[in-house]
């Protein structure tokens, strides 16, 4: 398997924090209610769903790959069959100006062998270049491609009212320790995010104030979260732009390393 493929998986980590969604509360306080098993069914669904995104990614990346390297081994096979007809034919032509013991007819078949290897070698050039365009082409589509599928689980994921207010929460909770904070969201989904605001408040116990206002600058999916030191943009689009970037900078890397392997 490429290099991409590993470094992909050596990465997994860094791009897991990306859009990995944490429980509500770390050490919830044990109580046997049906509500909290409730809220626990929720955030493993949303882990689920973005796990199966996260999958479904990588999955269309690496089939791209394994295609990739049948193309590479397709052409080193016609590398190496090149090589060896235009020896072999060179071998013949040398023989037979030798056997014939003429000069000119070595000449002649040297000449021939020559003009052989030079075709040879211009098909390997050619097929290696057009192998490298259809890689860059190409390129750009895996990665569309793959994104594409990670936003529409994703998307889907939170639409849903449940899954909305457990990203959210996560999104706070990186900013707890502010004294105040505030919330952006889509106007669509201020009225159900306002309903969860006592949960949220409930996370940033050291904050003084917690507000939520509508942008309608925002999709519906994005979320900012401002505070006295800055700003965050915590919403499904700045994930999904971070994943792509992770992805870019390890396919340019994959793709560095094999071209000085053909040097």
């Amino acid at each position: 398997m490429s290099k991409f493929i590993k470094s992909s998986m050596a990465k997994k980590t860094n791009v897991t924090s990306i859009i990995q969604i944490k429980s509500l509360n770390s050490e919830p306080e044990p109580k046997m209610s049906d509500d909290l098993s409730f809220e626990q069914e929720e955030a493993e669904d949303v882990t689920v769903q973005l796990e199966r995104a996260k999958e479904e990614a990588l999955k269309l990346i690496e089939e791209a790959n394994a295609y990739k390297e049948q193309v590479k081994s397709e052409l080193a096979s016609q590398r190496e069959r090149a090589k060896e007809e235009a020896v072999s034919l060179y071998e013949m032509r040398k023989k037979e100006g030798w056997e014939k013991g003429y000069s000119d007819g070595y000449e002649a078949g040297l000449k021939t062998c020559e003009e052989e290897l030079a075709g040879a070698r211009e098909t390997v050039k050619r097929s290696r270049q057009d192998y490298l365009d259809t890689l860059e082409k190409a390129s750009p589509d895996i990665l569309s491609i793959a994104l594409a599928a990670a936003e529409k689980i994703l998307g889907t994921t939170l639409t849903e009212e449940a899954m909305w207010a457990e990203f959210v929460s996560r999104a706070v909770e990186e900013v707890k320790d502010q004294q105040e904070i505030a919330v952006y969201i889509h106007p669509d989904r201020y009225e159900e995010t306002l309903r969860h605001k006592p949960e949220l408040e409930q996370i940033v116990l050291s904050a003084k104030h917690i507000y939520i206002y509508p942008d309608r600058n925002l999709p519906l999916t994005g979320c900012t979260i401002e505070t006295p030191f800055g700003k965050m943009e915590a919403g499904l689009g700045s994930q999904l732009h971070e994943l792509k970037h992770q992805l870019k900078e390890i396919q340019r890397q994959d793709e560095t390393d094999e071209g000085k392997s053909h040097h």
